[in-house]
């Protein structure tokens, strides 16, 4: 069993169906923290309202339940995501069971080494993104949804069944995505993304930034100021902890 002093986790998805809900679980089974930090995405409503679905799925309740559980006993910071921004409304929190529980759009958090951290989602710096309420993302993600989402969800059954190497269709091509050049500037949009946020916390007089997002797990530093990046549980299957003796890692569990 492994024993750290604080996880953060972030773009779960829950409720969509390439969510790695039964590896997350498996991941869970063997580590002990004493705080959590849910960093955004960690119910995809989005999903859930473009298709009228419910959060059904056995092992997506139990995730949930789980960080319910630990926000009865530890502190457990649940900061919003572009995906689960509605959470901002009272009546969401009562039907997912989340109303106890601590909700911030940023949170300070303090190292063992008396570093100073801004964590947040970091949606505001994508670019692709738009803003939480965009409603071109909305329309690309019915249009994803609608198609490509469901050959790749018949093509990974039908991997697995064969053995065969976890491989995403939709994670490629929102790789490719991510990896595009700007047309005015020499960065990629996930270059752009990490330096914009680590911008933001030296701006703010932080040592670093802790954030989800853009779905790489990542440790860098940017001019002095330290990037992390805990990943996510649809493609990568990664968390980021800070140990007992105040050491950041970036942990990896096998997807299904």
């Amino acid at each position: 069993m492994l024993k750290v002093r604080t996880l953060f986790l972030s773009d779960i998805h829950l409720g969509y169906p390439l969510c790695q809900a039964e590896s997350l679980l498996r991941f869970l089974d063997h580590i002990e923290f004493d705080q959590l930090y849910l960093i955004g995405d960690i119910i995809d409503i989005w999903h859930l309202e473009w298709n009228n679905k419910h959060l059904y799925n056995p092992n997506h309740l139990e995730v949930l339940k789980r960080f319910i559980d630990c926000s009865k006993h530890i502190p457990t910071f649940f900061l919003y995501g572009n995906h689960d921004s509605q959470l901002v409304d009272p009546k969401y929190k009562m039907f997912f069971g989340l109303q106890d529980m601590s909700f911030a759009d940023s949170k300070t958090y303090e190292s063992l080494q008396g570093q100073r951290f801004l964590v947040s989602h970091g949606d505001k710096h994508d670019l692709v993104n738009y803003g939480r309420s965009h409603m071109l993302t909305k329309e690309l993600g019915d249009l994803v949804n609608g198609s490509i989402l469901g050959f790749d969800h018949l093509q990974l059954a039908v991997r697995k069944g064969l053995g065969l190497k976890h491989w995403s269709l939709t994670n490629f091509l929102a790789d490719k995505i991510r990896e595009r050049k700007l047309s005015k500037q020499n960065l990629t949009f996930r270059q752009y993304f990490e330096q914009a946020v680590s911008q933001e916390a030296a701006n703010l007089d932080f040592d670093g930034a802790i954030c989800g997002h853009i779905h790489l797990a990542t440790d860098r530093n940017f001019d002095g100021v330290r990037y992390l990046n805990d990943g996510d549980w649809v493609t990568s299957c990664t968390a980021l902890v800070e140990t007992y003796d105040g050491r950041f890692q970036l942990l990896k569990q096998k997807p299904r």
